[in-house]
């Protein structure tokens, strides 16, 4: 009965962690073009998406939440640190979380429920399993958010732009995550969790992560829509891959940075193709 008090719930509610994840709900704007006409019915379209993103999402960290509530140690981080009887409660929000992504997924169609089922099957394993095991951990984190750029994707009608969004944010996505187990290397050590920073050590990750953002001019010049676009998804990297640069000293601060710096720059990409 304790566990169902309001407090017992807002506890279980927090460890979904909508504040570390809420800015990625915007991803399925990668599926919009700009030629498709705005109405009512495409607004009830875009907001599906985005609280379909929200559902994933909500999954993934709440069950990452509960899987890690012993071997954290920051409350701030993960609010069942400090309340682990929650959990259940926390485990039955994420799984609500779930399902009314995937019944929004069904209303939009098979692409959209493809999408969204693999995000939600990266999420569980990510934290079931995945972040014990090198590089596949680091995969997985990326299943888990790149497919919901693809959850509003009409068959052929995908924009121009789509595969050059794609490829910059999942190498700037690697680039993150890799600096976020720098971050989290004395809590991973001490929970058992064998992550890609760990195999390549400090100075290893932080070149792995340079050489990531190097590949983005590339993927640019093969994918951009236009010379403007491969521009700015260079400037963008390099931008992130100087951050990434001084990351061994604070890789904590140097997280923030790369992702305030994606954010934008991510969103200024995305405008450039659709108002261009």
């Amino acid at each position: 009965m304790k566990s169902r008090s309001p407090r017992g719930l807002a506890t279980a509610l927090a460890a979904l962690r909508v504040p570390q994840w809420l800015h990625f709900c915007a991803l399925p704007l990668a599926g919009l073009t700009c030629a498709a006409h705005f109405g009512p019915a495409q607004g009830l379209r875009v907001l599906a998406g985005c609280l379909i993103a929200g559902g994933c999402l909500g999954c993934a960290y709440g069950i990452n939440a509960v899987a890690e509530r012993h071997t954290d140690l920051c409350a701030d981080k993960n609010p069942l640190v400090t309340a682990p009887e929650r959990a259940t409660l926390a485990t039955a929000c994420a799984l609500l979380a779930s399902l009314l992504a995937l019944a929004l997924a069904l209303l939009l169609g098979p692409w959209a429920l493809l999408a969204c089922a693999t995000s939600l099957g990266c999420g569980v394993a990510y934290s079931v399993a995945g972040k014990r095991v090198p590089v596949l951990g680091l995969l997985l984190n990326t299943g888990i958010f790149a497919p919901l750029m693809a959850v509003l994707l009409v068959p052929g009608a995908t924009p121009a732009s789509w595969p050059h969004e794609l490829a910059v944010f999942i190498l700037l996505l690697i680039q993150n995550q890799l600096i976020h187990e720098l971050a989290d290397e004395a809590e991973d050590r001490a929970a058992g969790a064998r992550t890609t920073a760990q195999l390549l050590r400090r100075r290893g990750t932080v070149r792995v992560a340079i050489l990531v953002g190097l590949a983005v001019p590339l993927a640019s010049l093969a994918l951009a829509p236009s010379l403007v676009h491969a521009l700015l998804g260079s400037a963008l990297a390099a931008v992130t891959t100087a951050i990434v640069w001084h990351a061994g000293r604070d890789p904590a601060r140097a997280r923030v940075a790369h992702r305030v710096a994606a954010c934008v720059g991510g969103a200024l990409l995305w405008l450039l193709a659709r108002l261009g």
